[in-house]
C-alpha cells in the first residue's frame, strides 16, 4: 500500500483532533507532499507547540523530508530551548538532513550537558563539518570548555565523545 501525500488540510484536521497517532500519521506523509508553503507552516507551527516530543520528532522528520528551507532556524531554536533538553537527537538529526550547520558553542554544550543520543548527533555535526564559528580563536575556546568538562565527568562514553570532538576541533584550528 503506498501512502498519498499529505495536505494542509488534513494536517490542521489531525492537529485539531488532538490524536497523537493520527497527528504522526499525517506527519509520516509529508515527505511525500510537494512543496507546500501552507503546509510547512503548519508543521513548523506544530513543532513549536506540541508539549509531546515524539510528535515534534515527527514533526521535525517531517520538515526534513519537505527539504524546508526555514527550519533549520526554527529548529536550532528548539535545541536551545531548556524544554526539550533530553529530546534533542531527533531534532539534530534533522538538520544533518537539511545540511545544516549549527553553532560551535552549542555543539559543545550538547557534548558537556546532554544525553547520549544528543552527543553522538552532535559529534557527527562536527565529523560533517555542519558547525558554524567565527574563528579559530573560537574554536580554541571551545576546545578548552571541552577539556575542563573531561575533569568534571566521570562518564566514560560522554568523555570519549568529548575528546573525540577535541581531535577534530584541533584539526580544524590548526
Amino acid at each position: 500500500m503506498t501512502s498519498h501525500a499529505a495536505t494542509a488540510t488534513e494536517m490542521r484536521d489531525a492537529t485539531r483532533l488532538g490524536d497523537p497517532d493520527t497527528i504522526i500519521g499525517v506527519l509520516e506523509r509529508v515527505g511525500h507532499t510537494p512543496s507546500d508553503p501552507d503546509l510547512e507552516g503548519i508543521v513548523i507551527d506544530l513543532l513549536w507547540t506540541t508539549s509531546t516530543p515524539v510528535i515534534r520528532n515527527a514533526a521535525a522528520i517531517a520538515l526534513a523530508d519537505m527539504r524546508s528551507p526555514t527550519a533549520p532556524e526554527s529548529l536550532v531554536r528548539l535545541i536551545r530551548s531548556a524544554t526539550t533538553k533530553g529530546a534533542r537527537g531527533t531534532l539534530l538529526y534533522a538538520l544533518e538532513e537539511l545540511e545544516a550547520s549549527v553553532d560551535l558553542d552549542l555543539i559543545v554544550d550538547l557534548l558537556i550537558n546532554d544525553n547520549s543520543e544528543v552527543q553522538a548527533e552532535g559529534l557527527r555535526s562536527i565529523q560533517g563539518g555542519r558547525i558554524t564559528y567565527a574563528n579559530s580563536q573560537d574554536v580554541r575556546r571551545e576546545t578548552s570548555r571541552l577539556r575542563k568538562a573531561i575533569t568534571e565527568h566521570t562518564d566514560r562514553d560522554r568523555i570519549s565523545n568529548m575528546r573525540e570532538a577535541i581531535h577534530l576541533l584541533e584539526a580544524l584550528a590548526a
